[in-house]
C-alpha cells in the first residue's frame, strides 16, 4: 500500500521573495550614498584647482605693487614734513609748498591713503621703514647710538690727557674766561691729535660767547660747528649737537631764529641720543607760535621714522640674515609688529674732479624695505579683489609668503589642501635706462629677490561642503531606511499570516476531522439500533423503550452539534442574528439544567442550580434561544470533563449593575495560559491522539460571540486540579425601570 507523505508548506522562497527587493535596493543606496561623498569630494578638489588656476600669471605683481604702493604716500609726504612742515617759516620752498593748492591737496590725499591703509596709526610716523646697510651692518647715514667715545681720546698721552681733564673741569665749573682760554691753550701746546684741539677750541668758543649778544653767540656757535661737522666730541656726539644745545639755552633771551631752526631740522635727520630732549626744549620755545609748533610736530615724526629704522635694523641683523651685501627675505619681530623685510644689494655712486681729471666711486649697500605683517594682508587682499576670486562658504585661501602663514580674515583657516600654486612677487616700473640714462618705459624688476609666496585653497569648513549632500542623504536614507521597516513589517506580518494561516488549516482539518468523527458515530448507533427495532430482533418492550430513547438522545445531540455548526458558519459570515426581547433568565436558566439533566445522568454527573437574584424579578433585554445555546454549551462542557459522581453547579447573582451566570465543574482544570486561548475557534487542549472528550473545538467560541452580542463578557477561573468557573456576566436593563 502506497503512503503519500504530504511535505509543510514553507515561508523560505516567500521571504526571500519580500525581502530581495529591498536588500538589493539599500545596498545600492549606500553605495550611491558613498560615491556621492566621493563625488563631492573630487568635484571640490576641482573646484580648488579651478580657482587657484583662475588668478592671473601676474599675481605675484598685483601683490608686490599693493604692497609698494604705499612707499610713494609715504616718501611724498615725508618730503612736505621735511621741507614745508617743519621749516622755518619765513622758508621760501616752505612758502612754495604750502601756498601750492595742489600740492597741498597731493600731500592730503597721501595723509589720507596712509591713515587708511593702517587705521590703528595715531600719530608718529607711519610703519613703512626703509634704510640701507653698509658692509659692516650699521645704518647707512644714522650715527650710532649709544654713541662710544672718539679715537682722539684714547690717543691722548698722559700729559695731554692731564691737561684735557683740566680744561673740561674749568668748563664744567663755569671758570672764568682767562683761566679756560689759557687751559686751552695749554693743551693746545701738547701737541694733540687736530680733532682734539678743534674740541678744546670749541669749549673756548662757548665760553666767550656766553658773554657775547643771544643773536651773535647762536651765530658763532653754528658757524664754527658748521667748519667742523664730521668732527666727535669727548662723548661721541657730533659738536654740532653741543651746538645746538647751548643755542637752544641762548634762545631763551631771543627766542628761535632760522639759523636755530636749520640745525634743529638737520639735527632730526640723524638723530643722535639727545635729540628727543633737544626737540623738547625747542616746543617750549615755540609753544607761542602755531607754525613752529607744527614744525616740532612734524620734526618728532621725523625722528620717529629715524628711531624705527634702527630699531628695524638690530632685528634684521639678530635675524642672521644679513651677511655682507645680502638679498633675502626675512620675516621679524619689532617693535610689537610682525615685519616682513626684503633685503637687496643698491649702489650709490658719485664723482669729483682731482687734478683736472673726473673721479667716480660706487659704494654698494643693502637696501631694507619693510612692511608691517598687516599692509602686506592688505597686499595680499586687495591683489585678491583685483583677480575676482570667488570662494564658496567652505573655502578659505590661504597664503604662505616665505615660510610664514599670512592673516587674511581673523581666524587664521585650519584644514586640508586641496589647491595650490606659487608665485613671485615682481613689482614693475618706469625707470632710467642705465645705458643711456633717459626714461625707458621697459619694465625693470625692484625686487630681485622674488619675495616667494605660495596660494593655496583650503577647505575650511567640511560640514557646510556636505551640507547639501547630507540633505539628500538623510532623503535618500530616509527612504531606504522607510522601505526596509515596511518590507519588514511586511515580512514578519506575512510570516504571521502565514503561521496563522497554517494553524487555521490545521485546526479546520482537525474540526472537520472532530464533526466526521462526532458524526459518525451516533448515526452508526442509531441505524443499528433502528435496523434491530426493524428486524424485531428486540421483542421486550422495555428494551425497546431504551432504545428509543437513546435514539431520540442521540438525535437531540446530533442537532445541538448540527445547531452549532450552523451557527458557527453564520458567525463566520456574519449573518447571525439575535432578537432581543425582556427573558426571565431564571426560569430560562432552570428550563435548560432540567433539558441537559437526562445527559448528565447518563455521565453519572449531578446538575445543581441555584438562583441568587434579588427578590423583584429581573428580566433583561436578551435572545433566550442564544442564552441558551451558550448555557447548553458550558454545561456540555463541564459535564464531558466531570468525574462520576461529581456536580456541576449552575447559578445566578446580581454583581454591581450586571447579572452573573455561572458554571461550575470538578474538571481537570485549565492552566492560567490557555485562559485566553480556549474560547478561539477550533482550539482544544492536548494532543487530538489523547482526547478523550467529544467536540469539535468549537462552542466556547460561540459562547464568546453570543456573550458579546448581548454586551456582555466571559471569563473562567481555573487551576489545575481544581476545576474551573465559567461565568457570563450580562448587563442589566430591567423593564420595569
Amino acid at each position: 500500500m502506497a503512503v503519500r507523505i504530504q511535505s509543510k508548506p514553507s515561508f523560505f522562497w516567500q521571504g526571500i521573495l519580500i525581502l530581495l527587493p529591498v536588500v538589493l535596493m539599500a545596498c545600492f543606496g549606500f553605495w550611491a550614498i558613498l560615491h556621492e561623498r566621493n563625488s563631492v569630494e573630487q568635484d571640490a578638489r576641482q573646484r580648488a584647482n579651478e580657482i587657484i588656476q583662475s588668478l592671473p600669471n601676474d599675481f605675484g605683481r598685483l601683490a608686490a605693487n599693493g604692497l609698494v604702493s604705499t612707499d610713494a604716500s609715504k616718501n611724498g609726504w615725508f618730503g612736505y614734513l621735511q621741507w614745508a612742515l617743519a621749516a622755518w617759516p619765513d622758508d621760501k620752498t616752505r612758502k612754495q609748498l604750502v601756498n601750492n593748492t595742489n600740492e597741498v591737496a597731493d600731500i592730503t590725499r597721501e595723509a589720507r591713503v596712509l591713515h587708511e591703509m593702517f587705521p590703528d596709526w595715531t600719530n608718529g610716523a607711519p610703519p613703512i621703514v626703509d634704510f640701507r646697510l653698509s658692509t659692516n651692518g650699521n645704518v647707512d647715514g644714522l650715527r650710532r647710538i649709544p654713541p662710544s667715545p672718539p679715537d682722539w681720546l684714547a690717543s691722548l698721552s698722559t700729559e695731554q690727557h692731564e691737561a684735557w681733564a683740566g680744561l673740561v673741569a674749568a668748563d664744567y665749573a663755569n671758570a672764568p674766561l682767562t683761566n679756560i682760554i689759557a687751559l686751552a691753550a695749554a693743551f693746545e701746546r701738547t701737541e694733540p691729535a687736530e680733532s682734539a684741539k678743534i674740541n678744546a677750541r670749541f669749549i673756548r668758543l662757548r665760553a666767550e660767547s656766553r658773554s657775547l649778544p643771544a643773536t651773535n653767540s647762536i651765530s658763532l656757535l653754528f658757524r664754527f660747528a658748521g667748519s667742523h661737522y664730521d668732527v666727535e666730541s669727548e662723548s661721541g656726539l657730533p659738536l654740532g649737537t653741543l651746538a645746538l644745545a647751548e643755542a637752544l639755552k641762548r634762545s631763551r633771551e631771543c627766542g628761535p631764529t632760522k639759523r636755530l631752526w636749520e640745525a634743529l631740522r638737520s639735527e632730526v635727520v640723524d638723530p643722535g641720543i639727545f635729540a628727543p630732549s633737544l626737540l623738547n626744549n625747542a616746543a617750549n620755545l615755540a609753544a607761542n607760535n602755531p607754525q613752529l609748533s607744527e614744525g616740532i610736530r612734524a620734526m618728532r615724526i621725523l625722528m620717529d621714522d629715524k628711531q624705527m629704522q634702527r630699531d628695524l635694523a638690530d632685528a634684521v641683523k639678530q635675524s642672521g640674515s644679513v651677511n655682507g651685501i645680502t638679498t633675502t627675505n626675512v620675516w621679524v619681530d619689532a617693535m610689537g609688529r610682525r615685519w616682513f623685510c626684503i633685503l637687496q644689494p643698491e649702489a650709490s655712486g658719485g664723482g669729483t674732479i682731482i687734478s683736472n681729471k673726473p673721479v667716480h666711486w660706487t659704494t654698494i649697500f643693502t637696501e631694507v624695505s619693510c612692511y608691517p605683517e598687516s599692509l602686506v594682508v592688505k597686499a595680499f587682499q586687495g591683489a585678491l579683489r583685483d583677480s575676482s576670486v570667488s570662494l564658496p562658504g567652505y573655502f578659505k585661501i590661504a597664503i604662505r609668503l616665505e615660510g610664514q602663514r599670512i592673516a587674511l580674515s581673523p581666524k587664521i583657516p585650519q584644514g586640508d589642501v586641496l589647491a595650490q600654486r606659487q608665485f613671485q612677487m615682481i613689482s614693475v616700473g618706469e625707470g632710467l635706462n642705465p645705458m643711456t640714462g633717459q626714461e625707458s618705459n621697459k619694465p625693470f624688476d625692484d625686487m630681485p629677490s622674488h619675495p616667494r609666496f605660495t596660494v593655496s585653497v583650503i577647505l575650511a569648513n567640511r560640514p557646510l561642503l556636505y551640507a547639501r549632500q547630507r540633505q539628500l542623504q538623510l532623503i535618500f536614507g530616509s527612504l531606504i531606511g522607510l522601505s526596509t521597516i515596511s518590507a519588514l513589517i511586511g515580512f514578519f506580518a506575512a510570516l504571521r499570516s502565514f503561521r496563522r494561516q497554517h494553524q487555521l488549516n490545521e485546526m479546520k482539518s482537525n474540526f472537520v476531522s472532530s464533526v466526521s468523527h462526532e458524526l459518525r458515530a451516533p448515526i452508526a448507533s442509531v441505524r443499528l439500533m433502528a435496523e434491530n427495532l426493524e428486524r424485531g430482533k428486540i421483542a421486550e418492550s422495555e428494551k425497546q423503550n431504551d432504545y428509543f430513547r437513546f435514539i431520540v438522545q442521540e438525535c437531540r445531540r446530533l442537532s445541538s452539534l448540527i445547531e452549532n455548526v450552523l451557527d458557527f458558519s453564520r458567525i463566520e459570515q456574519n449573518r447571525k442574528q439575535y432578537d432581543f426581547e425582556p427573558t426571565d433568565l431564571a426560569a430560562l436558566a432552570q428550563t435548560t439544567v432540567k433539558l441537559m439533566e437526562p445527559s448528565a445522568a447518563e455521565r453519572g454527573v449531578r446538575l445543581a442550580f441555584q438562583a441568587g437574584l434579588a427578590p423583584e424579578k429581573c428580566e433583561p433585554n436578551l435572545d433566550g434561544r442564544a442564552i441558551q445555546q451558550a448555557l447548553v454549551n458550558l454545561l456540555d462542557n463541564a459535564v464531558k470533563h466531570s468525574p462520576k459522581g461529581a456536580t456541576v453547579e449552575i447559578g445566578l447573582k446580581s454583581e454591581g449593575g450586571a447579572i452573573e451566570l455561572f458554571v461550575k465543574d470538578s474538571g481537570p482544570g485549565i492552566p492560567r495560559e490557555e485562559h485566553e486561548k480556549i474560547f478561539e475557534r477550533f482550539y482544544r487542549r492536548g494532543s487530538e491522539l489523547r482526547r478523550e472528550t467529544q467536540g469539535v473545538g468549537i462552542g466556547l467560541s460561540i459562547v464568546k460571540h453570543i456573550v458579546e452580542a448581548h454586551g456582555g463578557k466571559i471569563f473562567v477561573k481555573s487551576e489545575i486540579g481544581k476545576g474551573s468557573r465559567f461565568v457570563i456576566e450580562l448587563p442589566v436593563k430591567n423593564q420595569h425601570e
